[in-house]
């Protein structure tokens, strides 16, 4: 379960038409307001008052909001669009019936997968709101065994790595398949060549 400080808490429902009113929205972004999103409700505010720190950062305030969704295919457009044209750092808390998920914009939409509220988790770690950010980004946007991992890269860089090994794990699969069902035997000895080329740079990344 996500547990952050009492003091953090505002749990205040948002109408979707204050979205409309504050937000650039193409038609078709708007229609899916409507038709998958339910309620907001803002549940939390970090700052640095709140959480009692003493660093300050670039990042002045992180919202925790929570989406309850109507359906579980929704347009990742309407949490691409508030994030994008909000001022504020924006967690989206996902819930659709009993299912939850994490995600936030950095750079591009991060999104954790379903799990029930029980397994979903979020920790705050940090002397600044800006270190603060960079954990909560590292959680939802790092597969779960890579956070923590390579300490003295950027976050950036920690995360472009795990993209790289996602992309590799499946090009391997794949040419491994088709190996397999290769009947020419040159075919089978270039795709081969290319399969240990893929192989040796996922070991040098793991």
């Amino acid at each position: 379960m996500i547990a952050l400080p009492e003091r953090t808490m505002i749990h205040t429902r948002l109408p979707k038409e204050a979205f409309y009113q504050q937000l650039s929205l193409s038609k078709g972004v708007k229609e899916r307001f409507v038709s998958d999103v339910d309620t907001f409700v803002l549940e939390n505010s970090l700052t640095k008052e709140r959480l009692h720190l003493t660093a300050d950062s670039s990042v002045k305030e992180i919202l925790l909001l929570s989406v309850n969704l109507k359906t579980q295919n929704y347009d990742t457009r309407i949490l691409e669009t508030i994030a994008r044209q909000n001022a504020h750092k924006l967690v989206f808390l996902l819930c659709f019936g009993e299912l939850r998920r994490l995600a936030l914009w950095y750079g591009k939409l991060y999104q954790t997968d379903w799990l029930s509220e029980e397994r979903l988790t979020l920790e705050l770690s940090g002397f600044s709101l800006s270190e603060i950010w960079e954990h909560l980004v590292e959680q939802i946007a790092l597969p779960p065994e890579f956070v923590g991992q390579h300490p003295e890269l950027t976050l950036q860089q920690r995360i472009a790595r795990a993209e790289r090994i996602a992309k590799l794990e499946r090009e391997i699969k794949a040419l491994e398949t088709k190996v397999r069902r290769e009947k020419q035997f040159n075919k089978q000895v270039q795709m081969s060549a290319k399969l240990k080329k893929l192989r040796r740079e996922l070991g040098d990344l793991i």
